[in-house]
């Protein structure tokens, strides 16, 4: 859920929380910034102020109850902190929402935890234990961007590192409920200026809500500004009051209005896909929609689970142009996205090994690339950092007589096995066949196979590389 600008931020690394740990009213040990002197949450009870603050704020429990839409039910925050938000947000989901609902979480986070610090801070909460294990599991690199996190089944968390205001202006997407969370304006005033109030009220939907803890006159100013209505509300513990309220008509949408062509059509979510490919592409997309509850049919000429294994390894790894470019601010999120995803598919790394990768510095020419790149690039050294001929060749096991640039989070994979694991997810039907043709019909497409077999499908993914434009009906694609 984010959208591609002329002004991007700068691809770097992001400094780390700073904390200090205090005992609250309850004896519960809490973090507390140190760059801004003020809490993560309320020293009385932070899981109660959430529930009182946002979830009820927002009137989630009944909202969600009563959610029947194909599209995932949106909440949008600022303020990532401890994370403490979004797992009960999560939590109210699970207990209220019903069976083929979806929740799409989105997040902002200028200072995001270490995570041992973030595992310290959710341990309060036993009875939030198992969703903040998955949340700590797949805690991103501190990198500006987008990263996102499959939750569950059903749940996804998009984490935007970086300025709030910022990330949030990007936001390709509509958001039905908002979190204004994050430091008090007193302490970080930075982060509610004008700029913020306007991002959210471009991101949201008519009618969406909000709730947050300030009732500060730079907040409520903000908000009225931009189209908000907002109202005091009782608030939590020692706070007398809060603010909620929400957006009838948010701004027009005029994000589309150079390229209309990329408007997405009307949600209107399939019963069955059929996937043509079931190589690493294919079997992923089948994989993916078939965790969103949607029959899948996977066609493929060969049957990989019979097949000797012809390409043993497959490289996990990126090469990043020395300028920041459009392309390998797509690769390095891949990578990071991929090593995140591999771990939840295979935590056994029985299809994958992340062992890292070494770029090679074999010429005056790359070497002075590599040099650029990392002079251009604060990027953390567990993302990638540069290394000279001795650190090589510690880090490579062998000799190595170049500098090199490591990325500890690259490594291989099982191209085949790793095809057959997705293609067995439950929901994925496998068909050994051919497609021949094609066909546009009222209620989706019909295929063809070589064999006569015809399969029905409401749409179609073609995932097979350089044969995808042998139908007519994609042959005019490159």
């Amino acid at each position: 859920m984010s959208r591609p600008s002329a002004a991007l931020p700068p691809l770097t690394g992001l400094a780390s929380a700073c904390l200090s740990w205090h005992h609250d009213e309850n004896g519960t040990v809490g973090p507390v910034s140190t760059q801004f002197d003020d809490v993560y949450f309320s020293r009385h009870d932070g899981r109660a102020e959430t529930e009182h603050v946002f979830i009820h704020g927002n009137d989630l429990p009944r909202r969600l109850a009563a959610w029947t839409h194909p599209r995932p039910f949106v909440v949008g925050e600022s303020g990532f902190g401890t994370g403490l938000n979004m797992l009960c947000a999560w939590a109210c989901f699970e207990t209220h929402a019903p069976p083929q609902a979806r929740l799409h979480l989105v997040s902002t986070e200028r200072f995001p935890l270490l995570r041992d610090d973030l595992a310290r801070a959710l341990s309060a909460w036993p009875e939030l234990a198992t969703r903040a294990e998955r949340l700590v599991q797949q805690w991103p690199e501190p990198v500006a961007g987008v990263h996102r996190l499959l939750l569950d089944e059903r749940v996804t968390l998009d984490l935007h590192f970086g300025d709030a205001a910022e990330r949030l202006a990007l936001l390709d997407g509509q958001v039905d409920a908002w979190f204004l969370d994050g430091f008090a304006p007193a302490k970080n005033p930075e982060m509610w200026r004008p700029e913020l109030f306007t991002a959210l009220a471009a991101a949201s939907r008519p009618g969406a809500t909000f709730a947050t803890f300030t009732c500060a006159g730079i907040v409520k100013r903000g908000l009225a500004a931009v189209g908000f209505a907002w109202r005091k509300a009782p608030g939590y513990g020692r706070k007398r009051e809060m603010l909620k309220g929400e957006i009838i008509l948010p701004p027009r949408n005029e994000r589309r209005q150079a390229t209309p062509w990329f408007t997405p059509p009307d949600v209107k979510i399939p019963q069955h896909v059929a996937v043509i490919g079931a190589g690493i592409a294919g079997a992923s997309a089948a994989a993916a929609l078939a965790r969103r509850g949607i029959a899948v049919t996977l066609i493929d000429r060969f049957d990989r689970a019979r097949l000797e294994p012809t390409h043993l390894q497959g490289a996990l790894y990126v090469k990043l142009a020395a300028d920041t470019n459009l392309q390998s601010r797509f690769y390095l999120a891949g990578l990071l996205h991929s090593r995140r995803w591999l771990a939840q598919v295979d935590p056994q790394q029985s299809l994958w090994q992340p062992s890292g990768v070494l770029q090679l510095g074999t010429s005056e020419k790359e070497q002075t690339r590599q040099a650029s790149f990392l002079a251009n690039h604060a990027l953390p050294e567990s993302v990638v950092r540069g290394l000279d001929s001795t650190a090589a060749s510690a880090a490579a096991g062998i000799e190595v007589k170049t500098p090199a640039l490591d990325y500890p989070n690259a490594g291989w994979v099982k191209p085949v096995e790793l095809c057959v694991h997705l293609a067995s997810t439950p929901g994925v039907t496998f068909q050994q066949g051919e497609v021949k043709a094609l066909h546009a019909v009222a209620r989706g497409w019909t295929l063809t196979l070589a064999s006569g077999t015809i399969i029905e499908a409401d749409q179609v993914v073609i995932a097979s590389a350089s044969e995808a434009s042998g139908y007519a009906e994609t042959a005019a694609l490159p």
